[in-house]
This record gives C-alpha cells, structure tokens and sequence, in this order.
C-alpha cells in the first residue's frame, strides 16, 4: 500500500507540473486550481506514505525524512526554481 500511495504521490505532482509549466498561453484560474489539486494531493499522500514507511514511530520529525516526503519536498523545491526563473525571464 505504501508504494502505491506514494506513486499516486508521484501522479499528483505530476499533474501541478504539468498544469504549470506545460499548459500553452496565458494563466487563467483553471491551471492554478489544478496545479493546487495536485500539490495538495500529492503531499498528502506522501505523507500517508512516508506514514507507512516509518512503521510505528510516528514523529514529524521521522516521516519528514521518509523517502516520500523528502522527494516530495525535493520536487516542490525544483517547482520554486522553476516558477523564479520563468518570472524573472518574462518580467
């Protein structure tokens, strides 16, 4: 069940990638609320399976050093650097 989660995981932060930065035009309200679904979607599941992956122990401090969370993190990070550039180079 963890490894599923944390694909669906995957999928969610997929889908904010790709309601971000590969949706052609102009930004309009619909890519935000999908890019949002799918940030929300894919923490919360790599949360419930970083979760899993600690087994009993269930600090904060553990999960957020579970594989889910800290791709996820890591991938939220390369949406941030994503996002400054794209804004720097179109301002």
């Amino acid at each position: 069940m963890k490894w599923l989660l944390f694909a669906v995981s995957l999928l969610g932060l997929w889908i904010a990638f790709n309601s971000l930065f590969m949706l052609p035009g102009q930004y309009s309200a619909i890519n935000f609320v999908l890019a949002g679904i799918g940030i929300v979607v894919g923490v919360l599941l790599a949360w419930i399976s970083g979760r899993h992956f600690v087994g009993t122990e269930l600090k904060i401090s553990t999960i957020m050093k579970a594989p889910p969370m800290v791709l996820c993190v890591f991938i939220l990070l390369i949406f941030c650097a994503i996002g400054i550039m794209k804004f720097i180079a179109y301002r």
